[in-house]
């Protein structure tokens, strides 16, 4: 067992890695072109109001004011002039239909490429962990632990871990609103898209086993580490790449997310830490104020044209949104850090 689960970590380790940087690009990329079009769009909208980035990024250079009398897209038109900038993109701006399909067809190769010709010995929880359960039943006391098997799990665990996570969508970029989550179907498995961890078929599994021998069982840590170890990257990644500080539904999930993975927090001082979350979490509100809810400078000239204007309007409302957004945050983050974007 010890040495067929130690070839199967040299064979598929690095294809899993490699399978994990492509979905951390696809996600990113998604949603830079979703951040960019919209910082465009908002940037041409206060030009054309007479309104001057106080901040101008590289990308802002190129943009046209739009001009006086453009036609309003039909998404805007049916909004009331106060509310521009409060409501979110629609899907099919972003792109979406075309990012769940890669999506799919990304988790079907990937399934391909590290676990289609793996036997269930190796890739179901229950056949995975039996071996296991029979060693720290079997072995007298203290010889589980001296053998170092408690401390090789991590570890020899990490990949049926990060291996699901492949099918894990916690802010729904895939099905916005959540009505394809549960007809949806990623090769194998259906996609993931609570951010409870229950939801994965490990979760139980590795419960009922690090309570095998009751309180003192040599494994109690094994859940939190492994959480720590792989989910709380993957927790981190997608507030820094993929959070839309604009969204409320999102928003809500981020807060469900820190939620979750404080539950698993046990060491403080770890790099990986629940502290670390908070980090990435305040950092991308600071950035996403700076991109979706610029700082603007308007000349004396031109204060008449930009109280009169609908860019106003839309600034104003953008950033209350954003306001709001971060108050789901409340109670999580510190309120001196959460009113720092602010």
């Amino acid at each position: 067992y010890v040495w067929s689960l130690a070839g199967l970590l040299d064979a598929k380790v690095s294809k899993l890695r490699q399978a994990g940087e492509t979905l951390r690009q696809m996600e990113r990329e998604f949603s830079e072109r979703r951040t960019k079009r919209r910082r465009r769009n908002l940037v041409a909208t206060l030009r054309s109001a007479g309104a001057v980035l106080s901040a101008a990024g590289g990308e802002d250079q190129d943009v046209a004011p739009e001009a006086d009398g453009a036609p309003s897209r039909p998404r805007q038109s049916r909004r009331k002039e106060p509310r521009e900038g409060w409501d979110t993109s629609s899907a099919s701006e972003d792109g979406l239909g075309e990012f769940s399909e890669d999506r799919a067809a990304f988790c079907v190769a990937a399934h391909k490429q590290i676990a289609a010709d793996v036997s269930e010995e190796f890739s179901a929880t229950p056949a995975l962990l039996e071996p296991l359960k029979g060693a720290k039943k079997k072995l007298l006391k203290g010889e589980y632990s001296q053998a170092f098997v408690p401390q090789s799990l991590p570890e020899a665990l990490s990949m049926h871990i990060e291996h699901s996570l492949l099918w894990w969508d916690p802010l729904q970029l895939c099905s916005r609103g959540g009505s394809n989550a549960s007809s949806a179907s990623w090769g194998p498995r259906r996609p993931v898209a609570a951010a409870q961890l229950e939801s994965f078929e490990w979760f139980d599994e590795l419960s009922g086993f690090t309570e095998l021998l009751g309180e003192s069982d040599p494994d109690a840590e094994l859940v939190p580490q492994l959480v720590q170890r792989c989910v709380f990257p993957e927790v981190a990644r997608r507030l820094r790449d993929c959070w839309d500080v604009t969204s409320a539904p999102q928003s809500e999930r981020v807060a469900q997310l820190l939620d979750e993975c404080l539950l698993f927090e046990t060491d403080e001082s770890s790099s990986s830490s629940f502290s670390g979350l908070l980090d990435v979490a305040v950092q991308r509100l600071e950035r996403g104020l700076a991109e979706l809810a610029p700082e603007v400078f308007v000349a004396a000239p031109e204060m008449q044209r930009w109280y009169a204007s609908g860019a106003r309007w839309r600034l104003l409302w953008r950033s209350c949104k954003i306001a709001q957004c971060a108050v789901q945050l409340e109670g999580r983050v510190p309120d001196e850090r959460l009113a720092r974007p602010g």
